[in-house]
């Protein structure tokens, strides 16, 4: 699992607004939204990288410029050792059978009006892979069962509308996994699912992980399930990536005063005897008018003058361990 097949190196997505009148008659500059600022990870073959955070932080920003559905405005993307940030959307299309999404609302991302033979075939049709009708239906019926919906025959031409929230969900995720890509971003993939479902899905990706060397950006708000199915997580807060590493050592061992804020948010097993040990006082600020220095200070516990005015860069605190703050320490 030491190949790289996916690398963000300073990613940038910047999101210019309309100035009001009364911001051209006094000259001033257009406000710029911060969703995603200074932005670097790697995820190796058969890896499951998380990406945590609060509802605004812009972890879903993150993964639509990972595959190009939204154009950085600055940063690099690499693809198997590919730079793929300036290529144009006629030489993007052989990437794009590399690099799948699974959307977090599986009764939104289908079209009703489609069979699921029609719905896992037409990525393959995009592509110009299906030329070959027997082959098609093939690869669809042994994609359905590497999902678990077996046997074949049941699920294939049923409709979105006749099938459970679980099954439309593995449906998506056979959608991604057709075109047999290196990495598949999972946007919150089952934040809409019942409790007894979510972990028949996530078992499934770690499957898939495990035995087909596919590799996910597993975006969610929920360390929980992060912290079972993941290998590394990155930590974002305001756009910024606060801290990198294995997801025990998250757990167990947070540096960053935000990770810890998230982590005590989850009640712990005895809340009588642990309790929640980190609060953030106030609100996240505007991502269109940031906080000067570091982003968390005027929530942070342990701010000090110099948060106000340095912005900590992401370092390694050894054990590859990477933290944003001026105060975090082993």
């Amino acid at each position: 699992m030491n190949e790289v097949v996916f690398e963000a190196k300073n990613l940038k997505k910047h999101f210019f607004l309309r100035k009001s009148l009364k911001d051209t008659f006094q000259g001033k500059a257009a406000p710029v939204v911060h969703a995603v600022d200074d932005v670097s990870f790697t995820v190796k073959k058969g890896e499951i990288v998380g990406v945590v955070g609060e509802s605004g932080c812009g972890k879903t920003t993150l993964g639509r410029v990972v595959l190009k559905l939204l154009e950085p405005t600055d940063g690099s993307i690499v693809v198997e050792g590919q730079d793929i940030t300036k290529l144009s959307p006629e030489k993007m299309k052989p990437y794009r059978r590399k690099m799948q999404l699974v959307f977090q609302d599986p009764f939104e991302s289908m079209n009703p009006r489609l069979d699921i033979y029609s719905i896992i075939a037409e990525p393959l049709r995009i592509q110009g892979l299906d030329k070959n009708e027997a082959e098609v239906e093939a690869k669809i019926r042994k994609t359905l069962e590497e999902v678990e919906l077996k046997p074949a025959d049941e699920y294939i031409y049923r409709y979105p509308h006749e099938l459970s929230g679980g099954q439309r969900q593995r449906i998506a995720i056979a959608r991604a996994l057709v075109l047999d890509p290196e990495f598949i971003v999972a946007d919150e993939p089952v934040s809409m699912l019942d409790v007894s479902i979510r972990g028949e899905v996530l078992n499934l990706m770690l499957r898939l992980a495990k035995e087909k060397q596919v590799s996910f950006i597993y975006i969610t708000h929920d360390l929980a399930t992060a912290r079972h199915i993941c290998d590394r997580i990155v930590v974002m807060y305001l756009g910024e990536a606060v801290e990198q590493c294995s997801a025990d050592e998250l757990v167990y061992s947070p540096l960053h005063p935000y990770t810890k804020a998230l982590i005590s948010a989850v009640l712990p097993p005895k809340p009588q005897k642990d309790g929640i040990k980190v609060i953030l006082e106030g609100e996240v600020p505007n991502a269109a008018n940031p906080p000067s220095g570091c982003r968390l200070h005027p929530r942070c516990p342990i701010a000090q003058k110099i948060c106000t005015k340095e912005s900590p860069k992401l370092k390694d605190v050894g054990n590859n361990h990477l933290v944003a703050c001026h105060f975090a320490k082993k």
